[in-house]
This record gives C-alpha cells, structure tokens and sequence, in this order.
C-alpha cells in the first residue's frame, strides 16, 4: 500500500488512506497508519502524524474499537492545531466528532461542530462539514433536513472534484430518500453501486447492501432482507468491519422474526448485541434489548423478557433509553394481563419518545391502542380515544413504508369496528390487513392476524351473528389455508358457544373478548 511512501505528496497520504478503506482493507490501513505515526514523528513531520492518527481514528471506529478512535481523533487534532495543519484539523474533528455521535455524546459535539465548519471552510471541503451535519440529522430521523444537506453537499464535492466525497454524499442522499420512503433514492443509490463495483469499494458496497436490506425489510419483502444481511455480514467478517457486521446481524435477526423464526432471531439478535455491548453505543443496545424482548414475548417467554429490563437500566443514559425501556415494560405489563398498569407505562413512552426511530415510535402507539381495546369498556369517549390514537398513526406521513404496521393498523381498525358491533366492516379491515401479509413476507404478523380472526369469529358466533359466520365458511375461497382451518373448527364450535349469546350488556361482551383473547 506504501502510505509511508506518499509523505512527501502533499494530501496523498489521505486520499491513499481513504481509497484503501473504501476497499476494505482496514486492517492493512491501520497497520500501515501506525508504521506512518512513528515514521512522521521521528522524522517531525506533523501534518503526515495527523494524517495518520486520521486514518487510525477511522479504521478503529470501523473494526468497533471506539474508545480508540476517540483516542486517536483527539491527538490527531491536538497535533493539527499544534502544527497549524488545517487539514489535518479539519479531518480530524470530522472523526472526533463521528466516534462521540458512534456513543451518542450529546454533550460537547455543538462546541467542536462550530471549529469544524470554520475550518472546513478555511480548507475548501465544507461538502465533508455538510455531510457530516446530515448524518447528524439523519441519526435523530430528521430525514427532510439530512437530504437537503447530502444533495447541497454532493453538488460542491462534484464542482471541486472530489469524485470519493460525491459518491459518499450521493449514498447518504439514496439511503436518506429511501429511509423517508421516497422511491427515487434508488436511482441515486444505483448511480453509486456501479461505481463501487467499478473500483472494487468492498465497504462501500457492503454498507449499500445493508442499508437496501432495510429497506426492502421496512416494504415487508422479508426474504430479500435476509439475503442481503447474510451478503453484508460475509463481506464484513472478511473485512474485519464489526460495526458493519452487528449491523447486517441485528437485520438479519428482524428478517429472522418476521418470518417466525424466533429462536433463530434470538440467536442472530445475541451475535449483534455481542458486539453492540463492546463498542459502548447505548442506543444500539437499548434498542436491540427491546426488540428482543418483544420477540421473547411472543414466544411467550414472560420471565426472560424482564430479565431484559435489568440490563437495559445499566444503559439507561437519555430520555429515548427511558422511553425504549416503559415500552417493554407496557408490553410486558399487558402479556401479563394488567392492563391498566401497561397503558401508563406505554403512555409515558411515547411522551419520551424523541430520538426514537419512526418505526419504533408507529409500535408504541400501535401497541397503546391495542391495550386499550383489550380491556377497557368500549364507552363513546374510550372509542373516541382509541380512534384519536389510530387516526395519529394513520396521519404520520412515515407509515405508509411500513408493510408490518399497515397491516396491524388495519386490524385494530377491524377489532374496534367488531366490538362495537359493525361486524361486516371489522371482519373486511381484518381480511385486508391478512392480504397486507399475504402479499409481503410478514409470517409473524400473519400468524397474529389469523389468531385475532379466530378469536372474533367465536364472538360473533357467541353474540347471534353466527348468519354472516355462517356465510363466510360458505365462501371461503378467499381465505388462506390456515384461516380455512380456523373456520371448520368454529362451523363444529358453533353449537356449543350459542349459549353464550345470552350475554346482553357491553361490559360483559368486553369480558368475555378478554376470556377468549387470554385462552
């Protein structure tokens, strides 16, 4: 690679640096970075010092050793201010501040951002000071703002030339759109992947990968997530990218869940959280805590989801760790069956929700309107407040990117309109939101819809509506092979619940939907 061997060109030992880490050879970079850092030190060459602490930050950062890259970031800009090496200072902050935003370190970031615009400017590559900023954004899903900076950013790299920075902002700006559910991120992100595969960039496309992973994950084709995640995580063992490979794993795991492999899910999950625990980064734990818990839950395994609670309280650092925690804790409360204990909990989540991500923030509210309708008398004023619920998911401009949570949308819509005894119109919601997931890869989701269709078609056959029941077996070619089973049980159910139709007032429907739900 010969970093030492560009000393004496002026901005060759990044540029080489750079390139290389593209490709993938991270722990040839590092190696090289430090034979630079002596060399340049014995020689008094401090720009190529910086240049090398630089480089060792960025690598570090990647191969999930963030304590040293902020060790190295922060010598990297003693040593340029030192040296009044703007460059290098420039570099250098741009890597300080990437490996305290790695930690969520709020604190200190704001001060270091107003030197690093200063000083990026002084060089002429303000581009890498915007797209920095756009992450920023990005990070807390402040989408809009992020793909306002990414595509400013892009247009000056291209004016000056810098061909590895425009196709650094370009992927950002794809990834973004796609992120906010603008299809059009896609041509962007195309652009880009034949540039990488043109110039051999293995951990440009490993990243490129990931993030159409997560998309297609997010648009419910479940299998083509998987196959992406297992593409990525090979690509990063190779590399030695641990950041990268806990990434693609924690996809993996929720490709995993969505397909009903929960015990692979898990175990895929514990890969992650494997090296999630040894960077430090606490969102990324807090997060990935939840998700397991959740999948724990639905494997009804109640006791192993709050031992989860004790290790998300030793990471519980901001008020988002506050918010991810009280949603387990709702969840758990209302596996559970106290309900009213969960609504609070689940209430005070989202209250705390900033910095959250949308899709998290859709599940809490989705999981606080379902709660309500387990257990509380369906008065007008309960109605009116579960749909207020519905109706603030539904008017979130994010949901429609979400297969998952369109579909559990429209089963709540089914459950409140069954309850309140438009069985025709529940039933229809309930069917659409099954075609949600017959369409898409969403097993896990399916099996839930089907169960909830089950539940209701025994309480409407207990409450003197067994006509449309009757009906529907009837004209069942609609229905799926499992949801055909579930309706020749409840056709030889039906005598033996008729009895129950005696049950006359609200509060005893509401009791007995619980009794059915809880069996």
């Amino acid at each position: 690679m010969g970093l030492r061997g560009c000393i004496n060109l002026k901005s060759s030992v990044l540029l080489k640096g750079e390139e290389f880490i593209v490709k993938g050879h991270l722990k040839e970079v590092l190696e090289e970075s430090y034979e630079l850092l002596k060399f340049s030190e014995r020689i008094g060459d401090y720009a190529s010092y910086s240049d090398a602490l630089y480089l060792i930050s960025v690598v570090s950062r990647l191969l999930g050793n963030i304590e040293l890259s902020v060790r190295a970031s922060e010598r990297g800009v003693e040593a340029s201010r030192n040296s009044s090496y703007s460059e290098g200072l420039c570099m250098c902050l741009l890597s300080r501040i990437r490996a305290m935003e790695s930690r969520k370190e709020k604190e200190g970031i704001s001060t270091l951002l107003k030197e690093c615009e200063r000083v990026c400017l002084e060089t002429d590559i303000y581009y890498e000071y915007l797209r920095l900023l756009g992450d920023l954004k990005v990070s807390d899903f402040r989408y809009e703002e992020g793909i306002r900076l990414y595509d400013k950013a892009a247009d000056l790299a291209t004016r000056k030339g810098d061909k590895l920075s425009e196709l650094k902002c370009k992927f950002n700006l794809g990834v973004t759109k796609l992120a906010s559910g603008d299809l059009s991120g896609r041509g962007e992100l195309k652009e880009v992947m034949e540039e990488f595969q043109s110039k051999g960039y293995k951990l440009g496309m490993s990243v490129l990968l990931l993030n159409l992973g997560i998309s297609e994950l997010l648009f419910g084709e479940t299998k083509k997530a998987l196959d992406y995640s297992e593409r990525v995580i090979e690509i990063s063992k190779n590399m030695g990218d641990r950041i990268q490979e806990m990434r693609a794993l924690f996809l993996k795991a929720d490709a995993l869940y969505s397909l009903g492999k929960l015990d692979e899910a898990i175990a895929v999950m514990d890969e992650g959280l494997e090296i999630a625990f040894s960077t430090g980064d606490h969102r990324e734990i807090t997060t990935r805590l939840l998700m397991k818990g959740l999948i724990l839950l639905d494997k009804g395994e109640i006791k192993s989801a709050e031992e989860i609670l004790h290790t998300m309280r030793e990471y519980e650092k901001y008020e988002v760790d506050k918010s991810l925690l009280n949603f387990l804790i709702g969840k758990i409360e209302a596996e559970k069956g106290n309900y009213e204990i969960a609504e609070k909990y689940l209430r005070e989540a989202i209250e705390k929700c900033e910095g959250c991500s949308p899709r998290i923030i859709l599940m809490m509210k989705l999981s606080l309107a379902k709660t309500m309708l387990d257990y509380r008398e369906l008065r007008e004023d309960i109605r009116a407040n579960i749909s207020s619920v519905i109706e603030d998911i539904e008017g979130d401009p994010t949901v429609k990117r979400y297969a998952s949570i369109m579909a559990n949308l429209k089963l709540i819509r089914g459950l409140l309109s069954a309850l309140t005894e438009d069985y025709e119109h529940g039933e229809r919601l309930i069917l659409e939101a099954l075609s949600i997931c017959n369409e898409h890869d969403l097993i896990m989701t399916r099996e839930k819809i089907l169960e909830e269709l089950k539940i209701l078609r025994t309480y409407m056959i207990s409450h003197n509506v067994e006509s449309i029941v009757m009906d529907r077996i009837k004209d069942n070619e609609a229905f799926s092979g499992k949801a055909k089973e579930y309706l020749s049980m409840l056709t030889s159910q039906l005598f033996w619940v008729r009895d129950i139709r005696e049950k006359a007032t609200n509060i005893e429907k509401r009791k007995h939907w619980q009794s059915l739900r809880r069996a």
